[in-house]
């Protein structure tokens, strides 16, 4: 997988509208949090060619909190969305990121 990082609210629009063509996935980072750097290297190996979009919370609070706000999810951080039709499809932070479990999510939505 390959990371894109997001920075404002036109970009968070761009790839909400992205979702109609097929899921697209975010995660909410924090440089500062072992589990959420843990989360980041388990999505980067993935064996999947696909683009994420990561938002660094301590950076761009405002647009993790926009996030939390507009999907309707609570905000945490490590966290991985994904957004589909341009809703919320699933999400789950911490230590259930888990990139098989993203896949097959992935994988449910695209056969849809």
């Amino acid at each position: 997988m390959k990371k894109v990082e997001l920075r404002t609210g036109k970009d968070l629009e761009t790839v909400t509208e992205a979702s109609f063509d097929k899921p697209v996935v975010l995660f909410k980072h924090s440089t500062r949090c072992p589990v959420s750097a843990m989360a980041l290297s388990g999505l980067l190996q993935h064996p999947r060619e696909l683009i994420f979009f990561l938002i660094n919370v301590i950076d761009n609070r405002d647009l993790s909190n926009w996030v939390a706000a507009k999907f309707g999810v609570l905000h945490q951080s490590p966290q991985i969305l994904i957004i589909h039709k341009g809703a919320c499809a699933y999400h789950t932070s911490h230590m259930n990121i888990d990139p098989a479990a993203l896949e097959k999510e992935l994988i449910a939505l695209e056969t849809k």
